[in-house]
């Protein structure tokens, strides 16, 4: 049987293992085993013990993620903790140690049959700029089925034409006024509110991205309560598998959290007065579109998930050259599942309430899958001395002989030094009291609340800077 989910490029070859393979058992890892490995920490392992309901998340720390490319830095206030590569560091050694007791390792798929990769690219409307949507749009549009719209409610509330355009669309809730605040209430009426106003324009708001990227310890129950599936912060997470927040009933669908925004705004913060505004704006999107097709190259390759976003705010329909090569850089990729941010969800959702097992034996694997078909056909990584093979997880039982199995390399992970690096992110005495009043200029002076002193004080500022 080929794997068809293999590269073309990649060198397939029959990998015939040692006899003694045969004696191998399943082996079920406790939480002290993985605790003393290091795999997980003393105060996991507490936890993993107690049989009560977790608390719900704390605050995260952030940190500013940089990166550097030619002459530019793009910024952005993200997560500070990389999870992909603890949660990477962590697989890689429970692999090493299993294959160094003549183990095979075998796992469930990220991504489903056939594919060894995904991609999608969202599209956030903080604000309505006609000219700039429709010029994006023209850039967009073939991609249109691969594609999640997170759309500002009061920005798109009587913006009819451009309404038609995303209904039937995968599109989803980013609040009605553009902020994430502070206080769960608020919070709460906000995302509301917008997903009211999306329902009545017939878009049928699917998930949810916070203003900003931001994130409260409140906001997974605040969205649990009003029944939002998934949720996608990159101040919480960033370039990782989904996953459950602590306490929470949301799943998390992280992104890239470097947008064309962040390389724009390093151009107008760091311009060469010699040049000018546009020449310096062309040079850095020209940067910009190098920086994300190497991305793209890179992570495709290595068969991660990869979900760039933008903003048609003057800038995506201003550049449409960036959104073209994109889009071209992951149709000329082969085995790349191309899908919206609903469809992961929801796909991610299948792929953890799948049971399975597999079994070795001299003349090849016994695979044991789920009792019925489902809207995904989920696909098992045997990895083994460097080579992977993809092997379909069909219902009921599977035998395979080793000659069947279609060998390739294993992708290798990004380079040694990350694209995006993590530094301290320094507040200064005046951003700090801007966090303290939640400080912000898209909600009316006439819905601030007043309760509480810092609400009161923001109120009477912005009074008096009408």
């Amino acid at each position: 049987m080929s794997a068809v989910g293999t590269p073309p490029s990649a060198q397939r070859q029959t990998f015939r293992f040692p006899l003694a393979l045969e004696s191998v058992r399943p082996v079920s890892v406790a939480p002290e085993v993985l605790c003393a490995w290091g795999l997980i920490s003393p105060r996991k392992l507490a936890r993993a013990r107690r049989t009560a309901p977790v608390a719900p998340c704390g605050p995260v720390p952030v940190a500013q993620g940089v990166v550097r490319w030619g002459a530019w830095q793009a910024r952005e206030t993200v997560a500070a903790v990389d999870r992909y590569q603890v949660e990477h560091r962590a697989v890689e050694r429970l692999c090493r140690q299993v294959q160094a007791e003549r183990g095979l390792c075998v796992r469930l798929s990220p991504t489903p049959w056939p594919y060894r990769a995904a991609f999608c690219f969202r599209v956030d409307y903080d604000q309505y700029e006609p000219g700039d949507f429709f010029r994006m749009w023209d850039a967009l549009e073939e991609a249109a089925e691969w594609s999640s719209h997170f759309v500002n409610a009061r920005a798109y509330e009587n913006a009819h034409r451009a309404v038609a355009v995303l209904r039937g669309l995968h599109v989803g809730g980013h609040g009605y006024h553009h902020h994430t605040y502070r206080d769960p209430r608020q919070n709460r009426r906000n995302i509301a509110r917008g997903m009211e106003v999306l329902d009545r324009l017939g878009l049928e708001p699917q998930g949810f991205a916070a203003p900003g990227g931001r994130f409260t310890p409140e906001l997974p129950q605040v969205l649990e309560e009003l029944g939002v599936e998934f949720s996608s912060e990159f101040q919480l997470a960033w370039d990782c598998w989904p996953f459950w927040p602590e306490g929470s009933g949301v799943l998390q669908v992280p992104i890239h959290p470097i947008c064309l925004g962040s390389f724009l705004e390093a151009a107008q913060a760091g311009r060469d007065t010699a040049s000018s505004a546009e020449q310096t704006a062309a040079q850095v999107a020209q940067a910009a579109k190098d920086y994300f097709c190497h991305l793209l190259r890179l992570r495709l390759e290595a068969g991660r998930w990869v979900i760039l976003y933008g903003h048609p705010t003057g800038r995506l329909g201003r550049f449409p050259a960036l959104v073209r090569a994109v889009l071209r850089q992951v149709q000329c990729t082969p085995g790349v599942w191309t899908t919206t941010m609903f469809q992961m969800a929801r796909w991610w959702k299948f792929r953890c309430r799948l049971t399975w097992q597999a079994r070795c034996h001299r003349w090849g694997l016994e695979l044991e899958g789920p009792r019925t078909a489902g809207p995904w056909t989920p696909q098992l990584e045997i990895r083994r001395g460097g080579r992977m093979a993809l092997v379909p997880l069909r219902p009921g039982c599977t035998r395979l002989g080793w000659e069947e199995l279609a060998w390739f390399p294993q992708p290798q992970e990004e380079e040694e030094h990350p694209l995006l690096e993590l530094r301290p992110l320094r507040s200064s005495w005046s951003g700090r009291l801007k966090q303290w009043l939640d400080w912000e200029k898209e909600t009316p002076v006439a819905e601030l609340p007043t309760a509480g002193v810092a609400a009161l004080v923001k109120k009477t500022l912005r009074l008096l800077r009408r």
